[in-house]
C-alpha cells in the first residue's frame, strides 16, 4: 500500500452554523501524492474521523468536516483504509485578541 504521500499543512475553520448532520468544523490539508486506488484515503484529528471527504484530482489537497470542535493539540493521522499515519499537523485554536 502506498505511503509516499506528504501532508504539507492544514488549515482548520469553524464554520458558522452547522451543515449537513451537524458538522461544525471545516478541515482542508494541502497535499503532495494522494492517490485514488483500490483502499480508500481516510483521515481524523486525534479520535474523531474526517467526514465527506473529498481528493483534489492531482492529490493536491483534501477537505473534510468534523462533527466537533478539536482539542488544542489534537493530530491529525491519515492513511489509505486507516488513518494511522501521524502527521506533523497539529490543531492549535485562533487566539482571540
Amino acid at each position: 500500500m502506498p505511503k509516499d504521500f506528504s501532508i504539507l499543512s492544514a488549515r482548520f475553520d469553524p464554520l458558522p452554523q452547522p451543515l449537513g448532520p451537524g458538522w461544525v468544523m471545516r478541515v482542508t490539508a494541502q497535499t503532495r501524492n494522494i492517490r485514488r486506488i483500490a483502499f480508500p484515503f481516510v483521515a481524523r484529528v486525534a479520535d474523531q474521523e474526517i467526514n465527506f471527504l473529498c481528493l483534489g484530482l492531482e492529490g493536491e489537497f483534501f477537505q473534510g468536516y468534523l462533527k466537533r470542535v478539536p482539542q488544542a493539540g489534537d493530530r491529525l493521522f491519515v492513511g489509505y483504509n486507516r488513518a494511522d499515519t501521524p502527521t506533523s499537523i497539529v490543531y492549535q485554536p485562533l487566539a482571540v485578541a
